[in-house]
């Protein structure tokens, strides 16, 4: 079986493409033949090549706008991109049909929602697609591209897989559609493994709380609420530190960021990433604050940790719970539909309403004052991960799927 994969994003420490990272590599150990195509050049394709992986970089295929609604900006931003698409279209789908052209596969996967120009390729050239989705797609979106996106998912895929029960029902009518959820190696994921070295390095003392968070400093991540809470706990208990493992300082990529930030600087509105620092630094909380920019193998970050955090200010799958339940570590996490399939309230760690730092520093001052029950949120963590978060589990489950499709095109 040759399957031919599609992905477009950026960020080799992104949950995205790490939960790609590690179904790929279950894949390849289950004799798959795999090909990937990325329609961005960054660090992804770096760390896949540098796996063995072969690697196809065409730039020339655009991916379908998905841009929230929150702000007017960004919509607008995505309308623009929507034109250029249109402008674009023959040339992007004309890209991709050449690459399948030449690999050949028994099917394609696309890795993300906006991949539309590739699924109509396929479609031209008669290959079944398993659409895998990702992110949200409802009307916190620019509505007519919601829409859209929906309906290309609807009529141009053999079978959809979603990461959580809530984009599932966002797609509406689609057949042959279920949930898979991302996965983690599990043999990776040890909770013996020790994180002694990490603790040290940022002078964290074998007394002292470590509270962490495994993604970027941004406002989807929560950076600000978590800078907020951080300030409450430690009024509250000098024997806590916190610790951001992911980037703080993303350089502008698209012409969207950089127009964006030549504004901010133009009306003198600091960034998103300022606005946080300039929080640590006005409580002088830099000590016991620690960010360490982004780091591919995260199982020693993990290790050193005693609680992880993820404020999300939008409802979305975290990779890093799955991953912190892997290592048997609680977790505190905004009350979301998506991280509830992930996190059980008072069992597996603690949920808060979302943008609410009070309610986040007392989730965390409620763990770090008890260490008997975050050994047992995280006991009860690991049971959960193993039970639906073993990768290989769940590839077995993907390569059913694939079977499946291509015994239907075949009939």
């Amino acid at each position: 079986m040759k399957v031919l994969w599609f992905h477009c994003g950026t960020g080799a420490t992104g949950g995205g493409f790490k939960a790609m990272f590690y179904t790929l590599n279950a894949l390849r150990k289950q004799s798959v033949d795999l090909s990937i195509v990325c329609t961005e050049a960054s660090d992804v394709v770096e760390v896949l090549r540098h796996e063995g992986y072969p690697v196809i970089l065409e730039n020339a295929i655009k991916k379908w706008p998905t841009t929230v609604m929150s702000n007017p900006m960004w919509a607008w931003g995505g309308m623009v991109d929507l034109a250029n698409l249109v402008i674009t279209w023959r040339r992007s789908v004309s890209a991709a049909r050449n690459i399948i052209r030449n690999e050949r596969p028994d099917i394609i996967h696309l890795n993300m929602a906006p991949l539309v120009p590739a699924a109509v390729a396929a479609k031209m050239e008669g290959v079944p697609v398993v659409w895998h989705i990702r992110e949200e797609l409802n009307t916190r979106k620019v509505p007519l591209l919601a829409a859209l996106n929906r309906r290309a998912i609807q009529l141009l895929s053999s079978a959809v897989i979603s990461i959580n029960q809530e984009n599932l029902e966002q797609l509406g009518d689609v057949r042959n559609a279920m949930v898979i959820y991302d996965s983690v190696p599990l043999e990776d994921f040890d909770p013996k493994l020790d994180g002694t070295s990490l603790r040290k390095s940022i002078g964290c003392s074998d007394d002292t709380i470590l509270v962490g968070a495994l993604n970027s400093v941004s406002w989807i991540k929560g950076g600000l609420i978590l800078a907020r809470a951080a300030k409450i706990c430690l009024r509250a208990d000098k024997k806590i530190m916190f610790l951001i493992v992911g980037e703080y300082d993303t350089p502008a990529r698209s012409w969207k960021q950089k127009l964006r930030r030549k504004i901010a600087q133009m009306l003198h509105v600091p960034r998103y990433v300022e606005r946080v620092m300039n929080e640590i630094r006005e409580e002088r909380l830099q000590g016991l604050f620690k960010l360490t920019g982004p780091i591919l193998d995260v199982r020693s970050a993990l290790a050193a940790l005693d609680i992880l955090v993820f404020p999300s200010m939008t409802s979305h799958s975290p990779l890093p719970a799955i991953e912190a339940a892997a290592m048997g570590k609680p977790v505190v996490a905004s009350d979301w539909p998506a991280v509830r399939e992930i996190v059980s309230h008072g069992i597996s760690g603690l949920l808060v309403p979302p943008g609410n730092s009070d309610a986040l520093a007392e989730g965390i001052l409620t763990l770090a004052s008890d260490a008997e029950r975050r050994v047992k949120m995280g006991k009860m963590g690991n049971r959960v991960a193993r039970e639906r978060f073993d990768v290989y589990r769940n590839t077995d489950q993907l390569q059913s799927v694939y079977r499946q499709v291509i015994r239907s095109s075949s009939a």
